[in-house]
């Protein structure tokens, strides 16, 4: 994934503008919101597919900022950090909601979790739907679960961030999931993978 925020705003306008927070101008903070709002929303927005709970996202993302910045941690790059901080709220709302999705299943007696991404289900759809697997999915899968690199292993092969590569990781299992006839993934044992595995 590009990082979508970095064009929008030099990383010594957003130094100045902490930097004024800090010293008691909160039109400052509000500045670099409307600077980042945009970019940040539809990030999330792009993760979670949900108007709504990227709306929420943005406003949780802003929020740990204004905490961060006032406790003295000003990020070298507040863009970047923005951005590391809108995939992980993402991350933990989607598995709060399968979770909660479980629990509804189960309270209702459907009790049918799709089964988790694992090996057969991708070997199956290469043998299968030749081509049809998008070359970087491939790439981090085959990393990931043919050669058992861990996520931070593989960010480092990668030249990315480790929490991007455990974001890409997570689609790249849904789509495979998805071409193999699955339409839903198990995001519980995947976040529970990919934290033991970072």
């Amino acid at each position: 994934m590009n990082f979508p925020i970095g064009a929008l705003t030099s990383a010594d306008a957003d130094t100045a503008l902490m930097n004024d927070y800090q010293h008691g101008d909160s039109s400052a903070f509000l500045t670099l919101i409307r600077k980042h709002n945009r970019a940040i929303f539809h990030l999330a927005h792009s993760l979670v597919r949900n108007e709504v709970a990227a709306e929420n996202i943005t406003q949780q993302v802003f929020a740990r900022a204004r905490r961060h910045i006032n406790q003295g941690h000003c990020p070298v790059s507040i863009s970047h950090w923005l951005y590391y901080a809108t995939l992980r709220f993402s991350r933990h709302h989607q598995w709060h909601a399968e979770r909660r999705l479980r629990v509804r299943r189960m309270s209702t007696g459907n009790v049918n979790p799709a089964p988790a991404f694992n090996l057969q289900v991708f070997a199956r759809v290469i043998a299968t739907q030749p081509g049809k697997i998008e070359p970087r999915d491939s790439e981090l899968l085959a990393l990931h679960h043919v050669l058992g690199l861990a996520v931070g292993e593989i960010a480092r092969l990668l030249r990315t961030h480790p929490y991007e590569t455990s974001n890409r990781l997570i689609w790249a299992r849904e789509r495979v999931l998805k071409l193999s006839g699955i339409q839903s993934f198990d995001a519980e044992g995947s976040h529970a993978a990919l934290a033991m595995s970072a």
